[in-house]
């Protein structure tokens, strides 16, 4: 049986009660009121429920409503020419880590990196499933503080490339979610729309890495060093298979606000439990990968989706971390699941609200 915990839950209601869309509808239009009901929750709650609506598993990646951050500089050009994928470069000149992998002679001979090299493909948007998840950006690189919506048509075809699986790095699905076949894609490629691009970056990481010792007792280290971070991001690469995008409408505000205030209720959370991505023995979080070993956490992350019940060495359930970390994008330290980055996020979002102009669609 999971043991259950007490959680202090924002804004004075008991969520057990509400369905999780009307909460979800809830959190969108919340105040920002103190945390003040303290109700008791297993990890299936649906705070968790509603992270697992965002969490993105190479085995379980394909949507079709991407958000994507952008400059005020792109955004009059938008609406001067409502034209949405216009770059190959970037201001440098410089390629993106995608297409260099499809220029590696690891891949290059596979003929489906052929037909995703070509010229109609080369204008390109990076996003992701949530506005969050990518609004700190990347070290020293911000992508704007303007954002867009993004939906595919119902007939777009979506991908994988995962630089590392080296037998099979690529994968094709329709928007069903059924496999489809690199002869049909070929065949067909004119409506692929996505890629789901997987990829490790060497950075500055702060990196929890922890020794166990018999039974009881284990020693914690923390250190900042050059790692190979996971790096994940959807290719949004076909204009004609893009049935809309937006930019400004209230439709945006509100999921803005309602990603403000999961935010918020994952900070109570953790301050309630005094949980911190870097005083967290990431081995417990991962109990396939045995103990009495170091632990790099996210050099060792597979994004595989696993079963929601599974348990801690102390039959605590994990799902609540594990969700967490499969609904980021970039694994760096401006988005470790602590109440400091937690804030910062937060705050970022708050002011990007205010920073949003006059709404633009593409219909």
């Amino acid at each position: 049986m999971v043991k259950r915990r007490k959680y202090v839950v924002p804004f004075g209601i008991a969520l057990s009660s509400l369905p999780l869309m009307a909460w979800e509808n809830y959190l969108g239009q919340a105040s920002t009121k103190n945390p003040s009901a303290k109700i008791t929750l297993d990890e299936d709650s649906i705070i968790s429920a509603m992270l697992k609506k965002q969490a993105v598993y190479n085995n379980d990646f394909v949507r079709n409503t991407f958000y994507t951050w952008t400059t005020k500089e792109q955004i009059e050009e938008l609406r001067k020419q409502p034209t949405l994928l216009t770059r190959n470069q970037s201001k440098k000149g410089e390629l993106s880590l995608f297409d260099l992998a499809l220029q590696d002679t690891a891949f290059s001979k596979y003929p489906i990196a052929k037909v995703l090299s070509q010229d109609k493909f080369k204008n390109k948007r990076f996003g992701w499933t949530s506005a969050w998840a990518t609004v700190m950006g990347w070290q020293k690189e911000k992508y704007g503080d303007q954002l867009l919506k993004i939906i595919l048509k119902d007939d777009a075809i979506i991908g994988s490339f995962n630089q590392n699986d080296k037998l099979h790095p690529f994968s094709f699905y329709d928007m069903l979610g059924d496999s489809l076949t690199l002869d049909f894609v070929i065949k067909n490629q004119d409506k692929i729309a996505v890629i789901y691009h997987l990829n490790h970056k060497k950075t500055k990481r702060t990196e929890p890495i922890y020794k166990r010792y018999g039974t009881q007792t284990k020693v914690k280290k923390y250190k900042l060093e050059d790692v190979y971070a996971a790096y994940r991001e959807y290719v949004i690469m076909n204009e004609n298979m893009i049935k809309s995008w937006s930019y400004g409408t209230q439709e945006i505000i509100s999921k803005l606000n309602t990603e403000i205030n999961l935010l918020k209720s994952i900070d109570t959370l953790v301050k309630t439990e005094k949980y911190d991505e870097k005083t967290i023995p990431f081995w417990e979080t991962l109990p396939s990968y045995g103990k009495g070993q170091y632990i790099y956490s996210d050099s060792m992350i597979k994004w595989e989706k696993y079963d929601d019940d599974v348990l801690d060495y102390r039959g605590r359930s994990i799902i609540y971390y594990g969700v967490f970390r499969a609904s980021t994008c970039i694994a760096n330290d401006y988005y470790l699941l602590s109440k400091e980055r937690l804030d910062a996020i937060v705050t970022t979002l708050q002011n990007n609200i205010k920073a949003q102009g006059p709404p633009l669609t593409s219909k």
